[in-house]
């Protein structure tokens, strides 16, 4: 499973860099007693609030970019994904949601997507109903799809599976956990008159929750367990499938006898709230 949701750290040609390793040294795996799950998860629950696919709208859209940074000074867009909700049908046994997604890949155009169908179905044995619950209460099993490969990248996807399972698959361990609230400013045209009443000073709570996770199943030239830096910027008044507005990895990366300093993050640029009840 977690090898689906890690953000591969990209083999690239590079140049010879000069730079330091900033902020971190993250090529230390001594980094004191584990955070404990349960922890992690309540958490990652608070801080995104309300969670339900039940709270999916028709018409929402969600737009993000792949970025990958390299020694915090060579940045490569990787690809654009844009997700437009055309139904969400709700019955008494199942949740169904179909879009359309768009991928504009910037390294390949031959691997560009326009304008396909895709659909996810939510059984009601899962807990997904129009309701005030928490990540904690509605971990989402069995999902079926209504599309062959390829799929569409959900941000919420990869966010339940750290709260909800990452810390806690075999030989793996996270440490470090911090969390940071602030507020951020809604352009009009991205707000909505339920979160903002006036829409032309909408201001809107954010966290960033981060940790560093040791995966001692993969383990470096040195013998180390790969250590990977998380950081999820969230806000619970944002629509559904934006309310994860960003996801990055940070890590090393070995090249030509070297370790290169290496992040990759999905950012979301733009979003719709679709049709509120």
């Amino acid at each position: 499973m977690k090898n689906h949701i890690y953000l591969c750290l990209i083999a690239t040609s590079f140049v010879a860099f000069s730079s330091c390793l900033k902020k971190q040294n993250l090529d230390d795996s001594n980094l004191g007693p584990a955070i404990n799950s349960d922890e992690l998860l309540s958490k990652m629950s608070d801080s995104i609030g309300s969670y339900s696919w039940a709270l999916v709208n028709k018409n929402e859209i969600s737009s993000f970019t792949s970025i990958s940074v390299i020694e915090e000074n060579q940045v490569t867009k990787i690809y654009k994904q844009d997700l437009f909700v055309t139904d969400v049908v709700d019955t008494a046994d199942s949740l169904t949601i179909d879009f359309l997604f768009n991928k504009q890949d910037y390294l390949n155009s031959q691997n560009s997507i326009n304008s396909r169908p895709y659909g996810i179905i939510f059984t009601k044995e899962e807990g997904l109903i129009r309701q005030n619950i928490t990540l904690s209460a509605v971990a989402a099993k069995n999902i079926k799809t209504q599309a062959e490969e390829p799929k569409p990248f959900f941000l919420n996807r990869a966010y339940e599976y750290f709260a909800l399972q990452g810390c806690r698959e075999e030989n793996v361990t996270c440490h470090n956990l911090t969390t940071e609230a602030s507020k951020m400013y809604l352009r009009p045209e991205l707000a909505s008159a339920k979160v903002c009443p006036d829409v032309n000073s909408c201001i809107i709570d954010i966290k960033k929750i981060r940790f560093d996770m040791l995966d001692g199943s993969v383990t470096t030239s040195d013998g180390k367990p790969v250590r990977t830096h998380l950081t999820f910027i969230v806000s619970p008044q944002l629509p559904f499938l934006s309310k994860v507005m960003k996801y990055c990895q940070r890590g090393l990366v070995e090249y030509n006898n070297r370790k290169i300093l290496q992040e990759n993050c999905l950012s979301v640029d733009s979003f719709s709230y679709g049709q509120e009840d």
